[in-house]
Formats: C-alpha cells, structure tokens, sequence
C-alpha cells in the first residue's frame, strides 16, 4: 500500500499483507484517515467493492448476466472472470496493482513440499 494503513506501531506490516489490509479497499475508508489512494489503488478498491457486491447480491461474484464467452474479460468494466475453485486447476484471483491476475496453484511447490512429509506449519 502506498499509505501507512495501521500507524507507527504495526511496522511489520508495511510492505505485507497483514490481516484485515483489505478493509481500506472493500470500504474505500483511506479519506477518513486523511489519505489517499494511487491511481492504480484507486482501481483496486473498485474492483474489490464490484467482485464483493456482485458476490452479495447474486452470489457469483462475476454478476453473471457481464458475462461474456469470449476472452477472460467482461467487455463492460474490464474485470477478469474470477474462476470458481477447482481442485485440479487450483486458479485463484489476485487481487494486486497495477492490475488484478490468475493464477494457478499458488504456492504449489510449497504446499507439495509440506504435503510430501505430512506436517504442516
């Protein structure tokens, strides 16, 4: 984030994803700490409020009548087609700037690691 989310008291977080740093995101809240977001942020937060509202009122958070068939994009905003899990496939949806992405079995050859031993941190 390119504004300090949580004071001088939660260093380690600068830089990080720490619990709860999607909240300034989902309720476009930086303007009430007297912050603001970049332009890249800015797009961001509207997408997060456009998956996280399509996913409340019809609960597919691609709002399934933007759909298209064609590409990965829905033509009116831009937004990718947030993929539903799938075990085999493992795609996700990151949320990141300058511009969302998909990807596919994050952190594979971590989990496979723990997997292949049986522990789990």
């Amino acid at each position: 984030m390119s504004f300090d989310g949580w004071g001088p008291n939660f260093t380690f977080c600068v830089n990080h994803a720490c619990h709860g740093s999607e909240l300034p995101f989902v309720f476009h809240s930086v303007g009430l700490a007297g912050l603001h977001y970049t332009a890249a942020e800015k797009e961001l937060a509207d997408n997060i409020v456009t998956y996280w509202g399509n996913f409340a009122h019809s609960g597919d958070p691609n709002g399934k009548s933007w759909r298209t068939s064609d590409h990965n994009l829905r033509k009116d905003n831009g937004l990718l087609d947030w993929p539903a899990y799938d075990v085999h496939s493992a795609k996700y949806l990151n949320f990141t700037t300058p511009h969302n992405e998909i990807g596919d079995h994050y952190m594979g050859d971590d989990c496979d690691f723990w997997d292949s031993i049986h522990e789990y941190p």
